[in-house]
């Protein structure tokens, strides 16, 4: 770390520079037109593009330091060990979960680049239906047309060269864009794509309706099976092994060190609360930031000329917004914060996927394709419709139960405190059922390969992780304490809803049914799951005893959205269509958790088009 930071400091003395530092000394009391909190897809994407505005003073504030001579930060093949490495992450469990007290493990990128540099890398888009919905939902200009150009505008897609031509790598040219900032596309070089291929056509052989294979995840056609695309920066020669992550910080902070010193980013302190003035009958005004070092110590501030940017996550930014005193009052008051707006919609809404990992001993037949340096996991993967998972008659009696149930799960979530108007929740449930029963979007992923999912330890296996990507339970998260370092309650509730608890009950049944089906049926040994294993789920064990495994051993996928929804106020909102929270003045939020309904897709690659887009919203505003 020292190094890095003796590589900052020369950086910065050139004239014309941008500023990383972690000293607050030249920082503390100056007026910024704009102070960013958390440093992530959105955050720094909208940095950037307000710092191309030569007048403007931007500020970013981010708990985390600069990591970017960290080979667990750079190195693809390093992803599964960065998730949980020492000094990128703020680590924490979440609130006892589905009766059984089973704590979640929580995992929240604390570094430059946020989550985008410690997770998996994945690149794609949801359904273009899930992007529409959002403006059925009351958010005018937030559709598929509208959003997927921003998408496309932050994105430097990477043709394929000769060998990844050869090793099957495809795309739709149509769904990428070739000249922005984040790099993305296929490891060179591209390795084990046959086998992959072969776990491609096992699902499709798996499943029980047509699917497509060898599609282009970024298209908003998504239902089908493929190869992962990711944020990298491919190795500019095969021999040499430097395939590099594109995270948040490569895209939109390094290539400006020598010019934009408009920007100022402090690492290594934590935004505690926003300050407001008052005046009249005018809605409070943020005009302040206070914040501490990450590790303790005293609180400094910052003066705020225009806006605040909350863009610390779907679990960051409403513990933010809660600690500033906006949020439902009755959570405020009992964390011991003065309620500066009553918005009982902070913190509610959330929506996370999750899975459980299936493993399977290879046959000594079978090609052994070991993990390889520099390289993401050799996985492929495949996004399902209910109908493709439990046949057409089972998903009408199953889509028939989630449309008439809407009403009584919205008030049954509103008497929880897991959203805050019956009538809004009711559009949200009533319009993501729409799109599972009437539109086919996927509701499941199905990765798999001749791998293991993290690669962690690196054996010879087979895997099919089934993960669920719409949940139609809702949780919350909220602070329970005025200090900023404690981290907040977080609640998934997931497995609550019984159309959730069928499907990814019958989903795991169908991984089994991949395992069975050849390709991969005559690449693994029979009899040869390892886990969960058939002498702990046999294989003909009841919905009961499936949920028994489930509930001790889902994980969720650490893609959380939806906890400050972008919808209309009187439908439960929390922002606006132009991202600006309601009730107070000068604040605006840019992240995953405006998102207001889970998308089918991993969700790095959405949160940058909503930077982008978010940036022209605020220059309009200028």
């Amino acid at each position: 770390m020292r190094t890095t930071i003796a590589f900052l400091s020369l950086s910065v003395a050139a004239a014309g520079a941008l500023t990383i530092t972690t000293s607050p000394a030249s920082i503390a009391g100056q007026t910024y037109d704009f102070v960013v909190i958390g440093s992530g897809p959105g955050g720094l994407t909208v940095a950037s593009r307000l710092s191309e505005i030569p007048s403007l003073r931007v500020l970013v504030i981010e708990a985390g330091l600069d990591q970017r001579n960290n080979s667990l930060v750079t190195d693809p093949g390093n992803s599964g060990s960065a998730f949980l490495g020492p000094g990128l992450s703020k680590l924490f469990f979440s609130a006892p979960q589905n009766d059984i007290g089973r704590q979640l493990f929580i995992v929240w990128g604390q570094t430059l680049g946020g989550s985008s540099s410690i997770n998996g890398m994945q690149w794609g888009r949801g359904a273009k239906e899930q992007y529409d919905a959002w403006e059925t939902l009351g958010n005018t200009g937030w559709n598929w047309s509208n959003l997927s150009s921003y998408m496309k505008k932050s994105e430097r897609f990477q043709r394929p060269n000769a060998q990844q031509t050869s090793a099957g790598f495809t795309f739709d040219a149509s769904a990428h864009g070739f000249s922005g900032s984040v790099s993305a596309g296929e490891p060179n070089p591209l390795l084990g794509t046959g086998l992959q291929f072969e776990y491609q056509d096992t699902v499709k052989n798996a499943t029980r309706t047509r699917l497509p294979t060898r599609i282009d995840f970024s298209s908003g056609s998504v239902n089908g099976a493929g190869l992962f695309q990711y944020a990298i920066q491919p190795s500019p020669n095969a021999s040499t092994l430097d395939n590099r992550r594109t995270s948040a910080a490569d895209a939109y902070v390094y290539p400006f060190l020598t010019t934009r010193p408009n920007l100022t980013i402090l690492t290594g302190y934590t935004a505690t609360r926003m300050t407001f003035t008052t005046s009249g009958n005018s809605a409070p005004k943020a005009t302040g930031v206070e914040f501490i070092p990450t590790a303790g110590g005293d609180t400094l501030s910052v003066k705020v000329a225009k806006e605040v940017i909350v863009a610390a996550g779907a679990i960051g930014s409403a513990a933010f917004l809660e600690l500033s005193g906006i949020g439902n009052k009755t959570v405020l008051q009992a964390a011991g914060v003065q309620t500066v707006v009553d918005l009982p919609s902070v913190g509610t809404n959330l929506q996370d996927q999750f899975f459980n990992n299936f493993e399977f001993e290879p046959a000594s037949s079978a090609p052994y394709i070991p993990p390889a340096a520099n390289m993401p996991p050799f996985v492929s993967t495949s996004f399902l419709t209910l109908a493709q998972i439990v046949g057409n008659s089972t998903a009408g009696s199953l889509g028939k139960s989630l449309t008439g149930s809407v009403e009584s799960r919205a008030k049954d979530a509103v008497a929880k405190g897991r959203f805050s108007s019956v009538n809004g929740l009711k559009k949200m449930l009533r319009v993501q059922a729409d799109l599972v029963v009437k539109q086919n979007v996927p509701v499941m992923e199905f990765l798999g390969g001749p791998a293991s999912f993290d690669q962690i330890p690196a054996t010879n296996t087979w895997s099919v992780t089934p993960t669920l990507l719409q949940p139609s339970s809702r949780g919350s998260t909220h602070i329970t304490s005025s200090n900023p370092l404690d981290p907040p309650t977080v609640d998934f509730n997931l497995l609550s809803d019984p159309f959730d608890v069928s499907l990814f009950i019958s989903s795991m049944r169908f991984a089994r049914r991949i395992a069975s089906t050849p390709p991969m049926s005559t690449r693994i040994t029979p009899g040869g799951e390892t886990i969960p294993s058939l002498a702990v789920v046999p294989s003909n064990a009841t919905d009961a005893e499936w949920m028994d495994y489930i509930l001790a051993n889902y994980l969720t996928a650490a893609h959380p959205v939806g906890t400050i929804p972008m919808l209309p106020c009187d439908m439960g909102g929390a922002v606006d269509e132009k991202l600006k929270v309601y009730g107070v003045q000068n604040v605006r939020v840019v992240d995953a958790s405006i998102i207001p309904i889970q998308i089918s897709a991993h969700p790095q690659a959405t949160v940058y088009g909503i930077g982008e887009k978010a940036a022209d919203l605020i220059k309009a505003d200028l």
